[in-house]
Parts: C-alpha cells; structure tokens; sequence
C-alpha cells in the first residue's frame, strides 16, 4: 500500500501553441502560386517536478489538419524519443520537435517542446548571478518559447520551462528569488519561482501589456498596458493582487525608477515623445515633459538620480534631462552612424551608457561628454540588454542566442549556453543577483522521498521565519508512528532539531489529556536546495526529499486565496495533537497526529479528495501499518484499515470545523509559530 503514490507533474498542461511573431514575417514568405493556411501543433505532455536522467515521459502531438505529427529529439545526447515516449539520457536541455508537413489548405507547422534534464532530483544550488532569457525557436512553420536560467560564470543552462502564452516582458525580483513575465493576450503577470522556475502565482489584468518595472523592495510591480486606456497598473506582489491603475495619457515604451523609488519615469508616445513622472507614493502623474524628438523608447538614470538619458527611435540620438529641475539640457547623437540607440543600459557608476545602435551593433555612450566612444559588432539582431550588477558584463538576447560585452575592453564575445537552436532567438533577457540560501522559503505540505512510499513528511516555515517538521512512519511492530522537530530558526538554508517522541496524548475518539515527551531518537537536519528539494539527514540516513504531488499539476497553479491554506492546523483547546492540510488542483489530502489506547503516538491520512463548491471536504480516514521504521530498510506498508469518515467544512482559509468519526464536531484553526 503507498499512501504517497508517485503521479505526473505537467509543467505546461495545455496544449502548446504556435506564436507566430509578426517580427519574423518577414524571413519567411508563401510564394504566390501556393495558397495554405497555417495551422497550429497542440503537444500534450505531463513533466515532473523535475525530470531526471534515466526516467521517461510521454508526448504526444496533434495537428488542425488531422493529419500524423513526426516527433524529433534534436539533442539526442540529452534525450531521445520513440513513439511517444521521451527517455531523459543525460543532463542537458532537452528539444523535442513536432513537424506537420502539411496537408491540403494546412502549411507546414512545427513547434518545439524544451525542458531541462537533471542529472538529480536535487541540484545544487547556484553559486554564481543567474541570467534569465526568454527564446524562440524560430521556424518557417512556427516558433515555441521558453525560459531558460544561465549560470553567467560558466554560461550552462542550469534550468529551462517550456512557455506556452504570448509572453512580452521579463523582469527579475531585486532580491532574485522571483521572475515575472507578461502575458500579452490573456493579460496576465506571472510569478514564478527564480530555482524552479514554476509558476506560484498570478496577476490579471488585461491585454496588451508591455514593459514593467519594481521597486527596490520588490513589494510593487507596475505594468504598462498599449491600447486605448493607456493604464499604469500597480500590483502588490505580496498576493499579485492589483491594487491601482494611473491613466498616464501616454503610449509608455519604457519606465524606470528613481534612485530612492520615489518616482517612476515613464517614456513614449510615438509621434509626441514625452517624459511622465509618476509620484509613487500617489501614485498620480507629477510632471509632464514634452520631449523635442520622436518616438521616445527607453530611460536610464544616473546612480544619483539627478540625470536622465532618453533614446529616441526616430533619428533623435540621446536627450540628457536635469530630473531636479525637469528641464531638457542636451541632445547628442551616434558620431558612429547606424540608427539611433535605443534600449538602454548604464553602469553602476554612472558613467558609460551601452545602447542597441543598429541591427548588428552596441553603442558605448560616456556619461560626461555625452559623446559614443565606440560601437561594437554582434553577431547577430539585437533585441534586448541587461547589465552585471559590477557593471563588467553586459549581455545582448539577440538572434543566434547570447552575446556578452566586457565593459573593460568592449569586446563581444558569444559563447556556447546550449539554450538554443542555430535558428533560435532571444527576445528578453535579466539578470538577477546571486542567490542567498538563507532567502529559501520552503513550500508549506507535504514532502516525500519517491523511492521510499508510505513514509512522508510535512514542513513548513512559519511567519516568524521558523520551521516546523513532522515525519510519518512506522513502529518495529508495523504500527504508524509520528516525530517531530522545531519550530527552530533555519541556518542558512539548513534547518536542524532534535526529533521529538511524544505518548500518552488524545485518542481519536476520547477526552483531551496532555502528552508527555520521551527520550529524543536523534536529530533530524534538512539543507534545502530549493523551495522544493532537499536533502534530509536524520537516524535513518541521508536520502533526498521533494515536495509530493498528489494531484494532476497540483504543484503548478498558483495558491487560491479562498482554499484552506497548506501547513498544520490545531484545536488550541487540545495541544499535543493537531492535522495537516493541503489543497492542490481542489483536492486536499488531510493527515491526523494524535495517539492510540495505548497512549503510543499514530497518524491517519484521508484522500486525497475533491472540495466541494462550499470548501467542505469528506473522505475516509484510514490507519496504515508494516512501512519502513526510523532506522530501518524500506519497505512497502502492507495494511490499511479505514477508521471512519471524516468532513471538514472550512469557514475560512484559516479556520474550519471538524466531524471526526464519532460524530464530535471541534473547531480548527491555523497553527502559527
């Protein structure tokens, strides 16, 4: 019997779609005595948490036309396919492509499915500044996207997601542990987790967004919409809920902020060009520069936040602004020829600015004349530059891949990230600063070790930065036996605390009488890799953990606010016993700790099982027994025998009424700690 069955993890559960740029319309041409229509490739796929070398997937793929989709790996060292069935080999990105060749009115189309293959379920974690690129594979028939996470010491591909929505800006968190990407058509802000790049949650807004920009605390993102509104919205990043909307009047290409966050500068409209300044604090338009040339498209500030610099689309070069005064003080151009600069970056000490100037090349602007120093080639389109947060590197998305400037020499240099396709290219790119252990938040649930079923464990860290940890096993006897440690304060990423044996509680059924403590069986320490792996050491060994996924892409969407929130939950009134919940997909899976007539500790587990519309959850609440012990070899548990039926009718996401199988109804609540 396996109480934590391994089940499939879709990344991306709908079906991929063609995104056909209108950018590249121009590559690709139907001659005029072939009249098709083009037709989308829709992959169905379910990939797990993470997908390990050694084990499968299955893919499959369909057509408008109707007609057979041929499947090709195209890094075959990484991952090969047979029929439907993906078999990771080897650590690397992995690309599966689908090709419809076309039939009757239908064109060719492809699309293209690319993950990361994991030499382990628990990677180390990254040690140097994490590069983050959204790119396309580009085809005549169609173009598929996906994030990809570089290392920018050694330029790998430490993870990559598929992306299956019209993304149109990427931005990075200033602390780095979060990354959001827009949605241009369904006009919504995603939010996923910088490790494990899944999505945890969301912002609706409405379509045509464009650029965005944070604030330092990372506390409030702003998003420009293109359209008739013209809106800035203010999201609370906290709960990605939108909080504001200012009606700029303006068509923003581009928005920063100031040094001290109290103002947000926004740039655009086409044939006017203006500056906006947006007090942040009111969130309302402060002042309104016009600027003297076309087309305005990005801003940089200086470290002081005195000056401004604008590029202009349209032949106006650079306008350097007075932001003190709000004044206009020069216009100067590219001395280099070429077009205009136009996306922006400037080193952290102010004095040189890098600008895309032409379809092949980067500017170098110094601050202090305001003249371009020099321009340097690239290998390819340029689409998008983000600076090292030193100021030594400068890194270009552009058609091809990655190139990288050293700000020292101003050289270019493209060196081999394997994220992408010859053809392939990137349209976004941000950097993020190196990560802090310590800044891991590990996901509130259930966790598991999948090769060990019947055993499990819940963690979650508390409000005040503790974690507290409960393991569920089994007695030499094959009777289910619990342990738990904390709450205490993580190390770093590492939470360590001696187990806690506790006996002579309450029983299922009987009065509340308070447990005693016994001997301690040693200590238990987890290092976390990430919100959701680690690696746990205690009596029994060392083995790698994971969150446990019981439901179909349970661990994919983002929380609903109004489900029973994830984590332990208690009767004040009866200490020593208590239940852990968890919601994924709208089935909760419940756990009970409490203790036997013999006073010896026992855990229950129900589900999981689906929430009713009125957040009420019956299931049957079920003993197991025979699993693996503390200190033992595993084995699988060999009984379970039901103990009645249970209903948690949850009044709020922190607060429920309980019906335990004698027909006793308590009330529960959220344990903070």
């Amino acid at each position: 019997m396996n109480i934590f069955p391994k089940l499939p993890t879709p990344t991306f559960r709908p079906g991929a779609f063609l995104l056909l740029l209108c950018s590249l319309c121009c590559l690709w041409s139907t001659p005029a005595f072939s009249q098709s229509y083009p037709q989308n490739i829709y992959l169905t796929y379910t990939l797990p948490t993470r997908v390990v070398a050694g084990t499968t997937l299955s893919l499959t793929a369909t057509a408008d036309s109707q007609q057979p989709v041929t499947l090709t790996s195209m890094t075959t060292s990484v991952c090969t396919i047979s029929g439907g069935t993906v078999s990771a080999v080897a650590a690397g990105v992995c690309r599966i492509q689908a090709v419809q060749a076309g039939f009757s009115i239908y064109g060719r189309a492809v699309s293209d499915l690319v993950f990361m293959v994991f030499a382990t379920a628990n990677p180390p974690m990254p040690t140097a500044p994490l590069l983050y690129m959204l790119a396309y594979v580009a085809d005549p028939g169609g173009s598929s996207l996906a994030l990809y996470a570089i290392d920018t010491t050694s330029y790998q591909v430490v993870n990559a997601v598929p992306i299956v929505y019209a993304a149109s800006a990427l931005i990075v968190s200033p602390d780095g542990n979060r990354i959001y990407i827009s949605d241009n058509l369904t006009g919504r802000v995603y939010a996923y987790d910088a490790l494990t790049l899944r999505i945890t949650a969301y912002a609706q807004i409405e379509q045509f967004l464009g650029a965005m920009a944070i604030s330092q605390d990372g506390r409030t993102l702003y998003v420009t919409t293109h359209g008739a509104d013209e809106l800035l919205s203010v999201i609370n990043t906290a709960n990605m809920q939108l909080v504001n909307t200012v009606n700029t009047g303006t068509n923003v290409s581009n928005l920063k902020f100031s040094a001290d966050g109290s103002k947000l500068y926004l740039v655009g409209d086409y044939h006017t060009s203006v500056l906006d300044v947006i007090s942040t604090a009111s969130n309302t338009v402060a002042t309104t520069l016009p600027l003297t040339s076309r087309a305005a498209f990005d801003i940089v500030l200086s470290p002081a936040g005195d000056r401004a610099w604008v590029s202009n689309e349209l032949g106006g070069g650079f306008e350097t602004i007075d932001t003190v005064h709000n004044t206009i003080l020069q216009t100067f151009t590219d001395p280099n020829g070429g077009n205009p600069p136009v996306n922006l970056v400037i080193t952290p000490d102010g004095k040189t600015i890098y600008g895309l100037a032409s379809a092949s090349s980067v500017s170098a602007f110094d601050t202090a004349s305001n003249k371009a120093t020099t321009n340097i080639t690239l290998p390819g389109y340029p689409f998008a530059l983000a600076i090292s947060a030193d100021g030594k590197k400068v890194f270009v998305s552009n058609f091809g891949g990655l190139t990288v400037i050293d700000t020292a020499s101003n050289t270019a240099t493209t060196p081999n990230t394997t994220c992408c396709a010859n053809n392939a290219f990137s349209m976004a790119v941000a950097i993020a600063p190196t990560l802090d252990a310590s800044q891991i938040t590990p996901q509130a649930g259930y966790w598991w070790n999948p090769a060990q079923g019947g055993t499990g464990f819940t963690i979650e860290k508390g409000a005040s930065g503790s974690v507290f940890f409960a393991s569920y096993l089994y007695n030499a006897n094959g009777t289910a036996l619990w342990y738990a440690a904390g709450p205490a304060q993580m190390t770093g990423s590492t939470f360590s605390a001696p187990l806690a044996a506790y006996s002579g509680g309450q029983t299922l059924s009987g009065s509340y009488q308070t447990a005693t403590t016994g001997p301690s069986p040693g200590n238990v320490s987890i290092t976390f890799t990430a919100p959701d792996a680690a690696t746990l050491t205690w009596p029994g060994g060392t083995i790698p953990i994971q969150r446990y996924e019981f439901a179909d892409g349970g661990l994919e969407l983002p929380v609903v606010a109004t489900q029973p929130q994830s984590g332990y939950w208690w009767n004040p009134a009866e200490g020593g016993r208590g239940y852990t919940v968890e919601v994924q997909q709208g089935s909760a899976f419940i756990a009970a700790y409490m203790y036997d007539t013999n006073g010896n500790p026992v855990w229950y587990a129900s589900g999981p099982a689906t929430l009713t519309g009125n957040n009420t959850y019956m299931g049957t609440l079920s003993a197991y027994s025979g699993g693996k012990t503390l200190t033992g070899n595993y084995q699988s548990p060999s009984g379970t025998t039901s103990v009645g039926n249970i209903t948690i009718q949850f009044t709020s996401n922190t607060t429920g009424m309980l019906t335990l199988p004698s027909g006793r109804q308590i009330p529960i609540q959220r344990y903070g700690f």
